[in-house]
């Protein structure tokens, strides 16, 4: 892969990345999308890469693909926002993607080897524990030990 290309593919979202390459989107075409955005998915197919689906099966494939793709990651998207905003209105914590989830492991696990998934704490932990420091208050038991709380 070229230098040029990873530069445009790093201006994709990982999960809109993962969803084009888990529907066989040569990364060309993702690089060209995330590089100039995009307005009308089948026109911009069309025009900019040459896949009509009316000349050939594999265009049609690639074309469906890319359809399916963005259909797909349009409403996760959707269904992320609308969940973002319930969990801010109910005070609920903030649940973490399952790509950055992994992200997080493998980061973790190129820097200090890989673990058991016994050692290694649940997503849903993970999201319970993630406090908004903002929103933590100093708090002086009778012992005289400072604590934050809600």
């Amino acid at each position: 892969m070229g230098e040029a290309l990873a530069e445009k593919l790093a201006k994709g979202a990982s999960e809109l990345r993962f969803l084009l390459t888990q529907h066989k989107v040569a990364d060309d075409i993702q690089g060209e999308l995330y590089e100039n955005g995009v307005a009308d998915l089948k026109k911009m197919l069309k025009d900019s890469f040459s896949i009509d689906p009316t000349e050939s099966l594999k265009l049609r494939t690639q074309a469906a693909g890319m359809v399916v793709a963005w259909k797909t990651a349009i409403s996760r998207v959707e269904r992320q926002a609308e969940a973002e905003a319930t969990h801010e209105v109910r005070d609920i914590a903030k649940p973490i993607l399952s790509s950055d989830y992994i992200s997080m492991r493998q980061a973790f696990s190129a820097k200090f080897g890989e673990l058991e998934d016994k050692h290694i704490p649940a997503k849903e932990f993970i999201e319970k524990k993630q406090v908004d420091p903002d929103t933590l208050l100093p708090h002086w038991d009778a012992k005289g030990t400072l604590s934050l709380k809600k």
